[in-house]
Order: C-alpha cells, then structure tokens, then sequence
C-alpha cells in the first residue's frame, strides 16, 4: 500500500484555500440574507435569465417614458399657468373697459387705455415665458421667441394706425384687425416670431405620443391682443379720434374681451385634456413599475430561511474549520509521544 503524504507548506496552502472558500460563503450568505436577493443570479434562476432580462427591458423603457411624460406634464403645466395669467388679465381689463360710456371723463378714459396698454405688455410677457431655455408657445422653434418685443410690437401697429388716420371707433378697430389677421405683414410677419409648422409630437408610451401644439399666433390669443391694443389706441395720437369715438372704440374692445372669453376657455380647456392624458400616462406607467418591480422581486427573491439555516451551517463549518487548523498547527513527535 502506497502512503500519500502532503507536505506542510502544501498543507498550509489547502488550508488557505479552504479558509478563503468558507469566509466567501459566509459573506455572500449575510449580503443575501440582509437583502434578500440571490447574489448568482444565473445560476439562482437556473441558468435561463431570458424573463428576468425581459423584466429590465420593459423597466428601462418605462423609465424612459415616464421622463418625457414628466417634461411633458411640466412644460403643460407651465403654459397653463401663463394662460391663467392672460385670463385673469383679460378679466380686470373687461371690467375696465365695460364701465366706459358716453359720458365717461378723459381721467377715465385715460386710465383704460392704460390698462390696455399694461394688458398688451403682460400678455406678450406670458406668451413668451420659457422653461429649462425652451420657448413654450413658439411651436417647433422652441429655441427662439414667440413674440417680439411689446414695445416694437406696438409702435409698429401705431405706424399701420397713423398712416390709415382712423376717423371712427370702427375704423381704428379694422386697422388693428387687419394688423393682426393679415397673413402677409403686421403681426404675421413681425409679431408672432416662432415656428408655423406642427409641434414635435413626444411619446409617453409605446403606443402614446403627445404635442402641446398651444402658439402665440392661436385666434384665441389673437383676439385678446387685439382688443387690448384696441383699447390703448383709442386714445393715441395716431388715431386722433374725437373723445366719443375713443369712448365708443374702447367699450368695443370690452365687448370683444367679453366675447373671446369662451374661445380662450377652450383653447384652455383643450391643453387641460392634454394635461388629463398625460397624468393618466404618468400613473399608468407608475403601476406597470410596480408590477415589473414586484415580479423582479420574485425573480431574484431568496428565501430569507433556507438562505439563515445555510448561513448557520457555514457559520459551523468555519468554526471546526478554526478548530481542525489548530489542532494541526500543534501536531508533532513530542506531542504525539505525550
């Protein structure tokens, strides 16, 4: 019979390797334990990992979606609250105005041209409102502006005002109309400054892509500038109207305010739908997340006992590892004659 020794830096070097093995173990076994997932998750799922990576998949587009839903859900956020700020200044220059009669002094005539005038300025100041550098009612050209300047914007509806020398409150009011509607000059060409063309469509889902396609040159919009300049060039030197055409000229840009009230509501209305559909999106997507973290969970879940009761009997098998390596370590000739 043929003795197999190992010799003691051999020994030592086994020993090692067991020590190291055993110490791994363990501490594999305490992170699964305090997590509770599988540190190997291949070989935990039996080597097919195929639903688990279908999992991850769905889990990063659904991230990916729910980031532009939420710009989305911001940039819509912000518009509304700059046409909150157009109606609400439409509401205060319509009381304004509305109280102007015949018999109405200059002082008051004074003061609704004002109005109209710090409506038109407050108006272009929330069309032209941006967010994270992005324009929000210029259509596509997000970079640029919606509007010109309302300084600019102004002086030049005073020079189309000056050179037709309106002698009546309606012919002041087809000045600034054509201003405004004409396709080939006045606000067309030097008012609204963004894109005309449809806005970049974005998707908050697989099957879902949203455009908040709200512009400064909207009629609803149009028709509240117009009755704000309206009322500020009743009283203008270049219309030079006589002080009962003024009059007349700015209880028609009240009842023009009065009557773009349930055209704007809609144009309103039509971006809190959008708002509606994209939240909708935003919880739809939340619960999908919830689903798929829920089933990775189960996917990658070890069980909190069997991964205890292994970690005990690793715990065990290190201490008689400790134990066996000392007596060893005391093993020789003397000893064994003792």
């Amino acid at each position: 019979m043929t003795l197999t020794t190992i010799g003691t830096m051999s020994q030592h070097f086994i020993t090692q390797r067991q020590n190291v093995g055993i110490r791994d173990r363990l501490n594999t076994l305490t992170e699964e334990l305090s997590t509770g997932r599988a540190s190997d998750l291949t070989r935990h799922l039996g080597g097919d990992a195929g639903r688990l990576g279908q999992v991850d998949r769905r889990l990063g587009l659904i991230e990916s979606f729910n980031a532009s839903a939420s710009r989305l859900a911001q940039i819509a956020g912000t518009m509304q609250t700059a046409l909150d700020r157009i109606e609400s200044r439409r509401g205060v220059l319509t009381d304004e105005l509305l109280r102007i009669t015949e018999a109405s002094p200059p002082s008051q005539r004074q003061a609704a041209a004002e109005a109209g005038r710090a409506g038109f300025d407050e108006i272009v100041g929330a069309l032209n409102m941006r967010i994270g550098g992005a324009a929000l009612f210029a259509g596509a050209d997000a970079a640029g502006t919606a509007l010109a300047d309302a300084e600019a914007m102004f002086e030049d509806l005073r020079v189309a005002v000056t050179g037709a020398a309106p002698a009546t409150a309606a012919d002041l009011a087809a000045v600034v109309d054509a201003w405004f509607d004409d396709p080939a000059g006045g606000f067309a060409t030097m008012g609204y400054t963004g894109d005309t063309g449809a806005a970049p469509e974005r998707p908050i889902d697989s099957a879902t892509r949203i455009s908040l396609d709200t512009r400064a040159d909207a009629v609803e919009i149009r028709d509240i500038l117009k009755a704000a300049a309206l009322a500020a060039l009743a009283i203008d030197p270049a219309a030079s109207l006589s002080p009962g055409e003024s009059n007349a000229a700015q209880r028609e840009a009240g009842l023009r305010l009065t009557a773009s009230a349930e055209s704007f509501a809609g144009l309103r209305g039509r971006l809190g739908a959008t708002e509606a559909e994209i939240d909708t999106a935003i919880a739809r997507l939340g619960a999908e997340a919830a689903a798929l973290g829920q089933i990775r969970n189960d996917l990658v879940r070890k069980d909190p006992f069997e991964t205890a009761s292994a970690l005990e009997q690793t715990r065990l098998q290190l201490e008689t590892h400790y134990t066996v390596t000392a007596r060893l370590a005391r093993l020789s000739f003397t000893e064994y004659l003792r």
